[in-house]
């Protein structure tokens, strides 16, 4: 009998951690004052795991619809503990809704098992309101989130950057979101009596090392344009302001889930600090050897820190360079963390079995191809949309490459993430697109489309290069406007 009760309180006690590790989150809410009658027919949520992977961890999107009064409900299931979940608007014509802030709605939030939560969305004043259970965690984030540089700040930098005083613009800007991080800690300071002290780190942790990557990332994206004045700026100041990683706060010992920010920052540092040390006014290029950064993070960083940094070597690595595989097989004799070896493995398969996969686009005159059918061929395909300058900068890079492999076979396809009216017109602009390039869109999903979700795709302009058996080189391809196409011809050559 004893034995027969201790069974059965064991069995309840599994059920009951079971039913703890993952429980609903419940959304209801009411748009309100919605005064310029935008079509917003659905709120999609995309929930995640974690920031650290996200092109392993497929999001899980919950489309809700939008009743006539504004209103709307949904069941989530989350992860065990906190998890993320992001928000965007969307039309009956399937299109993105821009109504608040696009970063604020579009950053993910982090939430928690059994939140219960009663949303208010005023469009007209473009704030949120959380009421229920979680809501304090949720009011806290956006109205973090919320804060911005004034304007007057801005057009301050602008004003620097106009006189190519480019170093004290960048000064400046760092200056501003210095102090715009002490008004994010404000927020969140009065919130800490509200907050268990992991929820307190985390929450400090995604904002903090979420601005500094922010920040790298738009200093790279300056470089990117190769002008040599600004980019000795930018040289100067990093070397002044990002010489030596910016370390974890004292006091927040932190557990590898709260490390997501804190990886994604010190890769971009790392990334951008090789750069600007092989830096030759006479040779504007990204001169980075992959070999340098696999050392760097190998030999200056341990424990699970090193492990997501290889993590997130191998998944945004082949945006740039095509030769990070050649040290998966070291990598993985250095991790110890499972977690990170099953990431890395689930990646790795939907390179490879990307040719199992059906995915179809369509045309202009609305015939559907499937890429399927192109298989015995390379393909290089390229993701763009209707007023993405960097796509415009771009595609005169792409057509030198194109040409480079013309009567060879390789198909560049080029895929357009718009709806139909706004396909036409970017190919009636004709700077998105090369002669003799299959021309297709997402068949009216835009930026919903499997394709996109299948290779994790946010960013514009993005390349990817199949091969000719159907399986994917790598999840980025690497851009031929920073070395005039030789990585990408490289890694066409490795396709065949």
């Amino acid at each position: 009998m004893r034995l027969f009760l201790r069974k059965l309180i064991l069995t309840f006690t599994i059920l009951n951690v079971a039913v703890s590790v993952q429980a609903d989150v419940i959304i209801k809410g009411t748009i309100v004052h919605n005064v310029a009658n935008l079509d917003i027919k659905n709120i999609c949520f995309e929930v995640y795991q974690d920031y650290i992977s996200p092109q392993v961890n497929q999001s899980k999107k919950i489309l809700c619809s939008v009743d006539s009064k504004g209103y709307f409900s949904t069941t989530i299931k989350g992860y065990k503990n906190a998890f993320y979940i992001g928000t965007y608007f969307v039309s009956s014509t399937n299109k993105e809704v821009f109504a608040l802030d696009n970063q604020v709605l579009h950053k993910p939030f982090l939430f928690e098992d059994n939140d219960s939560l009663n949303i208010t969305i005023n469009l007209r004043g473009k704030w949120i309101q959380f009421k229920g259970k979680g809501s304090e965690r949720l009011n806290c984030q956006f109205q973090m989130e919320s804060q911005s540089i004034s304007e007057g700040g801005l057009a301050r930098v602008r004003d620097l950057g106009n006189k190519e005083n480019f170093y004290d613009a960048n000064a400046l800007e760092s200056k501003l979101l210095d102090q715009l991080w002490v008004s994010k800690l404000t927020i969140l300071q009065s919130y800490k009596n509200n907050f268990s002290p992991y929820i307190y780190n985390r929450v400090y942790l995604d904002s903090w090392y979420y601005q500094k990557y922010s920040h790298l990332n738009s200093l790279l994206s300056t470089y990117a344009l190769t002008y040599p004045i600004r980019n000795k700026g930018i040289i100067d100041f990093v070397k002044t302001k990002y010489s030596n990683d910016l370390q974890i706060p004292e006091g927040i010992n932190p557990s590898s889930e709260m490390l997501g920010q804190y990886i994604r920052y010190l890769y971009k540092s790392n990334y951008l600090k090789l750069i600007i040390g092989k830096f030759d006014l006479g040779n504007l290029t990204y001169n980075v050897s992959m070999l340098e950064l696999f050392q760097k993070i190998k030999n200056n960083y341990s424990g699970p820190t090193r492990d997501y940094l290889f993590l997130t070597f191998f998944l945004t690595g082949g945006k740039y360079q095509n030769d990070t595989l050649a040290f998966l097989e070291e990598a993985k004799k250095l991790i110890t963390l499972t977690a990170v070896k099953d990431e890395l493995a689930m990646w790795l398969n939907r390179l490879n079995t990307f040719d199992k996969q059906n995915f179809t686009l369509t045309d202009i005159d609305g015939k559907t191809v499937s890429l399927n059918n192109l298989k015995g061929k390379v393909l290089v395909l390229d993701f763009w949309f209707l007023g993405c300058s960097g796509c415009l900068k771009m595609s005169p890079y792409l057509e030198k490459v194109q040409n480079y492999f013309e009567n060879r076979d390789v198909v560049f396809v080029s895929i357009n993430t718009d709806d139909l009216p706004r396909f036409k017109l970017g190919l009636e602009d004709g700077g998105y697109t090369n002669p003799n390039q299959l021309l297709l869109y997402t068949s009216g999903l835009v930026r919903q489309h499997p394709l996109l979700e299948y290779f994790k795709i946010y960013d514009f302009p993005t390349l990817i290069v199949i091969k000719k058996n159907g399986e994917a080189v790598s999840s980025r391809a690497p851009d031929p406007r920073l070395d005039n196409g030789l990585a990408l011809k490289k890694m066409i050559e490795s396709a065949f």
